[in-house]
């Protein structure tokens, strides 16, 4: 059997985690400043794509249904690990992670970039960062390979 692929988006299971999270719809849209239709309308469009509602709901009480409660960790987990990626992303954009590579001569790998490594390490301690020492011709193959 082959499975089901599901096609939620990320505004979907964000707006399905703040009802819940909150109890309503009027306090989840407050909550991400966003209108109570539009809130409905994400979720409607969810449960479509699901073929399953995800809340009961009537004027005064709203209900998680048990397709819900199954999407709910999923929904968390998704929204936590996209957090995480684009805060990884992020460090690296700001130079905070990374990798630098630096082909030298022996003669110049010893006596100049000894410290200016050291220093650039202890500023971005997150940065693998290798050197490769080689003889002229050597080290012009290397760089040439990558």
């Amino acid at each position: 059997m082959k499975p089901t692929r599901v096609d939620l988006s990320l505004a979907q299971l964000q707006a399905f985690v703040h009802i819940v999270a909150a109890g309503s719809f009027r306090a989840a849209a407050l909550q991400m400043g966003v209108s109570q239709p539009a809130l409905s309308r994400a979720i409607r469009q969810a449960e479509s794509v699901l073929g399953a509602r995800l809340f009961d709901r009537d004027t005064r009480n709203l209900q998680i249904t048990t397709v819900g409660r199954e999407l709910l960790p999923i929904a968390q987990r998704v929204l936590r690990e996209f957090d995480a990626s684009f805060g990884e992303l992020g460090q690296f954009l700001q130079g905070r992670t990374g990798k630098v590579a630096v082909a030298t001569l022996p003669s110049t790998g010893a006596s100049l970039l000894a410290q200016a490594v050291a220093t650039f390490r202890a500023q971005h301690p997150e940065v693998a960062f290798s050197l490769v020492e080689a003889a002229a011709d050597n080290l012009l193959n290397t760089i040439d390979e990558g």
